[in-house]
């Protein structure tokens, strides 16, 4: 079995997308500790399909899934069991809130409706997802706004909550920033340069 992609959120509920059969499976790491302690047995729990006509997709939190398909369309999915059963917003069917994300090279949440994406050249956009319950309410509009540069040299690019943001070169090397302002404008702790907290991260 090969995912597509796999994203996770603030409790711990992983969400696999399997390629080929497009089924999304759910998993629960119960122990949050070090230790292997997994729901179900480790065993995903196949809550939806279908899904492999997505390009990417990532968490938003509470239970808000983002997906953008190969043409461009960012979709908007809600899991409101959270718990390995099938139960979705609108019966699962994605609710287009954008489009045009095909264009990003990187795409991930910043927590509390912020989305981050990175453009092939290197710029690095802020947008907000104010709604945040499947209709299109965008900050700003829906236009990104540029806080940074350079973002093109990474290979891979993750976020996590309160503006806190990973970065790895092609090198290993992992840098941590944080973006403080989390508003639109550009107010990056260090001044914006990337902290080295990690090696080794090139066989991720």
């Amino acid at each position: 079995m090969s995912f597509i992609t796999v994203t996770s959120d603030e409790q711990s509920n992983i969400y696999a997308f399997e390629a080929g059969s497009g089924t999304l499976r759910y998993y629960r790491d119960e122990g949050r500790d070090g230790t292997s302690n997994w729901a179900f047995g480790g065993q995903g729990q196949a809550i939806g399909s279908g899904w492999e006509q997505i390009r990417h997709a990532f968490s938003g939190g509470d239970g808000v899934i983002y997906a953008i398909r190969p043409d461009g369309a960012f979709l908007y999915y809600r899991d409101e069991a959270r718990d390995g059963t099938s139960n979705w917003a609108f019966g699962g069917q994605g609710q287009a809130i954008g489009s045009g994300w095909d264009s990003f090279t990187h795409v991930f949440s910043g927590g509390d409706g912020v989305i981050y994406a990175i453009r092939p050249d290197g710029a690095f956009l802020y947008y907000r997802d104010k709604a945040r319950n499947g209709k299109s309410n965008w900050a700003n509009g829906g236009q990104g706004q540029a806080i940074g540069s350079g973002w093109d040299s990474f290979a891979h690019v993750l976020g996590a909550d309160d503006g806190v943001i990973y970065a790895i070169r092609p090198n290993g090397e992992m840098l941590f920033y944080r973006d403080e302002a989390r508003d639109g404008t550009s107010g990056w702790a260090f001044g914006g340069q990337g902290r080295v907290i990690g090696v080794g991260w090139d066989m991720a």
